[in-house]
């Protein structure tokens, strides 16, 4: 039920090395190394004599040599050498992985997962997570765990659930919160999510005016924004100076990839030489990592049934909203793929 041609994320660039490494994407194994001019390939990772794990092989000139029987696939996916065979002899046709397309750009790896359909598009722009912009303390995750990819895309764009699974961790109030507005972008396959001025009402509606709630009112009412690009990527952005990046790929219907960079900025003269010298990043580490760890043992908890996208009549509310634009997107794209989604439309 996933959409394949689009980005998703597959590594950061720090992490892919010439040294190939494995990871399991929309249910396929893919191989990721760099070649002898750095560039990022990423290959099907099973090989198709006997079904080796071409990631436990050696790069030779370029190609992929299998630990198994040693034949040697180059970066466009053809075997263009079976040892145990003199040349003369033709390899067969069949001798091949597929091919995806990949894209390295401001420290991210993104591999597009439809390997017989050309990319339509690039990547959405991420250079506020470029390791290389300065102006902002960067720190990256990587975590491979349990949980359905609907949920776990729906739980980082949405709010309501902060006063209780984050309580020890962000001490928020609990408060109302207030409808959202949408900004679709152009292309189609994003949004940014608002909180909505105008709407029937704000964030203190029929809660006490203490100072914690002004001040959580605030920090937050008028700067908070959350986004949404086809693929699983949402970014979250604070009044703090603060945006979070969270890139979710499926492994498959039960598992997931969860990474996560955090870009640390701020306009004093204090914040911009904390982020330079590396310092404001260790605040973020410590407490993304609770709030990871918090994350990931609610989701994988849930009582899901055995269908994607968990139950199959979910009862949104109205802070739900964020998620019924985020499935109804998801599901467009889905459908123009010839593909099904698994879950029915949520009970209003």
């Amino acid at each position: 039920m996933f959409v394949h041609r689009t980005w998703y994320w597959a590594g950061w660039s720090h992490e892919i090395k010439s040294k190939p490494m494995r990871r399991k994407f929309l249910g396929k194994q893919i191989l990721l190394f760099r070649d002898s001019e750095k560039p990022i390939k990423a290959m099907g990772a099973m090989c198709p004599h006997r079904g080796a794990d071409l990631s436990q092989g050696k790069v030779i000139d370029d190609c992929i040599q299998c630990p198994f029987h040693g034949l040697k696939f180059d970066t466009n996916g053809r075997c263009v050498e079976i040892p145990s065979q003199p040349p003369s002899k033709r390899i067969p046709r069949t001798a091949k992985v597929d091919v995806f397309p990949v894209v390295e750009k401001d420290g991210i790896v993104w591999i597009w997962m439809d390997s017989k359909f050309e990319p339509d598009h690039q990547p959405p722009v991420a250079d506020i997570f470029d390791p290389q912009n300065t102006d902002y303390a960067h720190k990256y995750w990587t975590r491979h765990q349990k949980g359905d990819f609907v949920v776990t895309v729906e739980t980082a764009i949405e709010d309501s659930h902060l006063p209780y699974l984050h309580k020890s961790t962000f001490n928020f109030p609990v408060v109302r919160v207030p409808p959202y507005k949408f900004e679709h972008y152009p292309d189609g396959r994003g949004f940014a999510a608002l909180y909505d001025r105008e709407g029937a009402w704000w964030i203190d509606t029929d809660l006490p005016k203490s100072r914690k709630l002004k001040n959580h009112v605030k920090r937050i009412g008028d700067t908070q924004k959350a986004e949404w690009f086809m693929g699983g990527h949402v970014r979250q952005h604070f009044s703090d100076g603060t945006s979070v990046g969270i890139f979710v790929t499926p492994s498959d219907e039960t598992e997931l990839w969860f990474a996560v960079t955090a870009a640390k900025g701020g306009d004093t003269k204090l914040d911009k030489f904390l982020n330079k010298a590396g310092l404001s990043g260790l605040v973020l580490k410590l407490l993304a990592n609770k709030i990871f760890d918090e994350d990931e043992v609610a989701v994988s908890d849930l009582i899901l049934t055995d269908r994607p996208g968990g139950l199959e009549r979910p009862v949104f509310q109205v802070s739900d909203s964020v998620c019924a634009e985020f499935r109804k997107m998801y599901r467009r794209f889905l459908k123009q793929e010839g593909r099904e989604w698994a879950t029915p439309d949520a009970g209003r």
